[in-house]
């Protein structure tokens, strides 16, 4: 059994080697071009040591056209390769109370098992819908052939029904106004239709041949917010109320699988409260910086002054980029890990795993206060 095997691969390709790069799925893209080589057999290599019994599971979800399904899959597998590579046991899905986590780690160096579940998280369901219809948009101007190159920026929500052929014709009708022998500087105009408005910029070309115009784009606002981070950090603590009973150190593992807007300082928000900044009115500079009570992990006047969520022992933010082998011209994901102690954990982690990792921690408390402190944050290093 295979992931990328070659008769799925080749339906595939009859039902979307045709398409658009930008309408067409993601695991298209993934199972087809050339330079994600790499990635298709990093992920077949995963798949192959996965348990028999598991593989159908992850064969349907790893090969699924619904992002969701996809990204679980692969960031689970990537989590185990990575705990793997640290000389410890992984078992997927192992049997709690609750359900079955995600990954359950074991090693002579743990006193105890580890629990690990894993939170993907995604853009805003209202983003999702403005990315696909812009795709859209950029699939009908990929056929139009000329000697400039555009570069097209989202200035409005879009709509759910784009008038394509006026939009198509008024862009070639721009385009043609300009000499593309005399036309030397950029050039900006801005098209508006009821609901809907682009920036253009013109580009010209090295060369005196016409090709699709599309030079580049910018898409709608993220939607990927502290907020969503949030809930899918809460929905995990809240699922398995029972590993603080069992005494077992628990981990949720936050994977952004896009560029986002989101990293560590916006986990430290999420964790820890906002920022509140007191300015000295003599002088308008800023006398200190302190954070209100709205984190998962602060404490709460309500309960006594006791901290909240202390079954959380630990959060992994995972981010991924992009990047290119320049050996072989493939690309590759790199996995960025930063993982953020809970200072109020119940069961705290009794061994480190992530040695060379940036990693936020105290380093000191007293009465009324701890300080937080990120160790290897300039020396971390990328999981490839």
């Amino acid at each position: 059994m295979k992931v990328f095997e070659k008769r799925w691969v080749e339906e595939i390709r009859q039902r979307y080697g045709s398409m658009s790069k930008y309408t067409r799925p993601f695991i298209a893209f993934l199972a087809l071009e050339p330079r994600a080589a790499g990635e298709r057999k990093r992920i077949e290599e995963w798949f192959q040591t996965i348990p028999d019994e598991m593989k159908p599971d992850f064969l349907g979800r790893l090969r699924s056209k619904d992002e969701k399904q996809h990204f679980s899959a692969y960031y689970e597998l990537l989590l185990r390769s990575f705990f793997q590579s640290r000389g410890l046991d992984v078992t997927l899905n192992p049997s709690l109370e609750e359900g079955k986590p995600d990954l359950l780690i074991k090693g002579i160096e743990l006193t105890s098992p580890l629990i690990i579940e894993v939170a993907t998280i995604f853009d805003d369901p209202d983003y999702e819908k403005e990315s696909r219809r812009l795709n859209l948009i950029l699939e009908k101007l990929e056929e139009i052939k000329h000697y400039f190159f555009i570069i097209l920026s989202v200035t409005s929500s879009i709509p759910e029904n784009v008038d394509y052929r006026k939009l198509v014709k008024f862009i070639r009708e721009w385009l043609d106004s300009y000499d593309p022998r005399t036309t030397t500087s950029e050039k900006d105009t801005t098209y508006r239709e009821e609901g809907l408005d682009l920036k253009l910029t013109l580009i010209p070309k090295q060369t005196l041949r016409k090709t699709s115009i599309i030079g580049g784009y910018m898409p709608p606002i993220r939607h990927v917010s502290t907020v969503q981070l949030r809930r899918a950090i809460e929905k995990k603590i809240q699922k398995y109320k029972s590993i603080k009973k069992q005494k077992l150190p628990f981990i949720v593992a936050t994977c952004l699988h896009k560029d986002t807007f989101l990293g560590e300082e916006e986990a430290i928000q999420v964790l820890f409260g906002q920022e509140i900044y007191t300015i000295d009115l003599r002088s308008g500079e800023t006398a200190a910086t302190t954070r209100d009570l709205s984190g998962l992990l602060t404490h709460k006047p309500g309960l006594g002054d006791l901290a909240k969520n202390t079954r959380l022992s630990a959060l992994l933010l995972v981010t991924s980029k992009w990047v290119i082998q320049e050996k072989n011209k493939s690309e590759n994901r790199a996995h960025h890990l930063h993982l953020l102690r809970n200072p109020n954990a119940a069961v705290p982690l009794c061994f480190d795993p992530f040695g060379g990792y940036p990693q936020l921690v105290k380093v000191s408390e007293t009465s009324d206060k701890y300080e937080l402190k990120w160790l290897d944050k300039v020396t971390g290093k990328a999981f490839v």
